[in-house]
């Protein structure tokens, strides 16, 4: 009974261990496993904006774990701004981001649609020069002045300069080739011309003196001897034919000494006794006594004073020297600052006739200016004023119709086509200078109102402005000098006057009838004026206010 009972606590102790056992088995296991995950799948993508995610799985016990991938950002790529062209549009400067293709910051700057043309200009790698028998030529082309494409292309074509001739006067034959007198092109690199040889003589006339070759002679030293050359010329001083030479020696000279006193010791070297002097090679001949220095006595000065400019510093040196032999001793270059430039404004001048520039600025302390020569451009006169576009003040009625006087210049003759009531008379016509106004040019005319006569006119002849009855203005140039009978006779609504400072004779009824005039400017003093013969019937003139210059 006992034994029974045992048995049964026994077994149960038994199977309580083994099951706690188990369990202790078990846990272990558990607490000890490590996990051994795959390769990590994609399971959303990230973008540049958004997130993204991923997973992996333990290969043994089949855990998974799930992680977080951050938005990326945007990869932007910066573009510059492009300016548009001509033709072609251009853009702001803006960002693409690489990924997404996101941009940022675009907007399209629109082109102009057609280009600005330029002048012509010669390709100087086209140019073919002409000479005085054949054409040249050269190609010319405009580009635009803002992009600088090229636009156009012209052949033109440059004539044959024809031969410049000169007239070579003869020259008599002698002992070289003469020549008769002949017509030469002086053009360099032309070959023309008509040019006759007439030989030259060999008969030599050697009856002169024998003279020094030039460069020959080689002059004796005290050890080594001398030379020159003595020839006799032709007679005929244009022939240099030698009829004789002669070399003449000359004796080495030997040496001539001279004594010098010896020379005391110094800062820095010994002296040394007497010795002498060949006066003509300069040999020497003395000993030396070992007198030793004294050394040097330091004392500064500046020198080599470089003043200082607009635009470039100055400097000067500070020396040390010796106050007892003048030796240099040590050198400090001293820089002095640059003055800058004190720039003074002149006015610009109008290249119409004369060489012209743009107004500038000029250093009154040196030559720095930014003075820039413009070509002579010629004037550009409106077709319905006659004034003259570039500024310069000129002006031109076109159509009046001119005579050629005997010294190949010109007297205006008439109104012509000219449609101008406001009329200016031009200094010059065809390249000449107009010089004249003819008797009765402009007489009865009933539209011009005005009249300007440049100063190239001397002369206004005999009833020029006869009767013009709507004439209300004159202008007078300095250069004329008398003003025929009846010029203005009449001009019944001529009001103001301006007179030369040239006029010296005013003739008969020149102003006779001219009842509204007022004003007389004259443009030189009044002793001028009252110098000037005006003849009678001139009340109108003489009875005007008078104001001068």
């Amino acid at each position: 009974m006992k034994n029974s009972s045992l048995k049964r606590i026994l077994s149960t102790v038994f199977g309580v261990v083994l099951i706690l056992s188990v369990i202790f088995v078990i846990s272990s296991c558990k607490q000890e496993h490590v996990h051994s995950y795959g390769e990590e799948q994609i399971l959303i993508e990230a973008t540049c904006t958004t997130q993204g995610a991923s997973t992996r799985t333990c290969a043994e016990c089949g855990n998974s774990e799930t992680t977080v991938i951050p938005a990326l950002g945007h990869n932007n790529k910066s573009y510059s701004k492009q300016d548009a062209t001509c033709l072609e549009d251009g853009h702001t400067a803006y960002t693409e981001c690489q990924r997404c293709g996101l941009v940022n910051g675009y907007e399209v700057i629109f082109a102009r649609g057609y280009h600005v043309p330029g002048e012509y200009i010669i390709d100087k790698n086209t140019v073919v020069e002409a000479n005085c028998e054949v054409d040249g030529n050269h190609e010319e082309y405009s580009i635009c002045a803002d992009c600088k494409i090229e636009l156009d292309r012209r052949y033109v074509v440059d004539y044959a300069l024809g031969h410049d001739l000169q007239w070579i006067p003869a020259r008599e034959a002698t002992c070289v080739d003469g020549w008769d007198a002949y017509l030469d092109c002086a053009r360099k690199d032309c070959t023309y011309d008509e040019k006759v040889i007439i030989p030259a003589c060999t008969d030599h006339s050697p009856e002169v003196e024998m003279v020094v070759e030039k460069g020959s002679i080689v002059y004796p030293t005290c050890t080594t001897s001398g030379s020159y050359t003595m020839v006799r010329y032709c007679a005929i001083e244009a022939c240099n034919h030698k009829c004789e030479i002669k070399v003449i020696n000359i004796p080495a000279l030997g040496h001539e000494y001279s004594y010098h006193e010896g020379k005391a010791a110094t800062c820095t070297e010994m002296g040394y006794n007497d010795y002498r002097v060949c006066n003509h090679c300069g040999e020497t001949n003395f000993h030396k006594v070992m007198i030793p220095a004294h050394g040097h006595i330091a004392a500064n000065r500046e020198e080599n004073l470089l003043p200082a400019t607009c635009e470039e510093n100055g400097s000067y040196d500070l020396v040390t020297y010796c106050s007892a032999c003048e030796v240099e001793l040590g050198r400090i270059n001293i820089v002095i600052p640059a003055n800058g430039h004190t720039l003074v404004i002149h006015e610009g001048k109008i290249p119409c006739t004369e060489i012209g520039w743009k107004e500038y600025q000029k250093c009154s302390e040196c030559d720095y200016s930014t003075y820039k020569e413009l070509p002579i451009t010629g004037h550009n006169y409106d077709e319905t004023t006659g004034i003259c576009l570039n500024g310069c003040g000129d002006y031109i009625s076109a159509g009046l119709s001119f005579s050629v006087n005997d010294d190949d210049t010109y007297t205006v003759s008439g109104i012509g086509v000219c449609p101008n009531t406001a009329l200016i008379i031009p200094s010059e016509h065809n390249g000449k200078a107009v010089t004249a106004i003819a008797a009765g040019a402009f007489k009865n005319n009933t539209t011009i109102v005005s009249v300007v006569i440049p100063d190239s006119v001397t002369v206004i002849g005999d009833e020029a402005f006869y009767l013009c009855s709507k004439l209300e203005t004159v202008v007078i140039g300095n250069g004329v000098k008398s003003i025929g009978d009846r010029a203005f006779f009449y001009c019944s609504k001529l009001a103001t006057v301006t007179v030369g400072s040239g006029v010296s004779y005013v003739g008969k009824s020149a102003f006779d009838y001219c009842s509204k005039l007022s004003v007389v400017y004259y443009n030189g003093t009044e002793a001028q004026w009252n110098a000037i013969v005006i003849e009678k019937y001139n009340d109108a003139l003489i009875g005007a206010a008078r104001k001068y210059n």
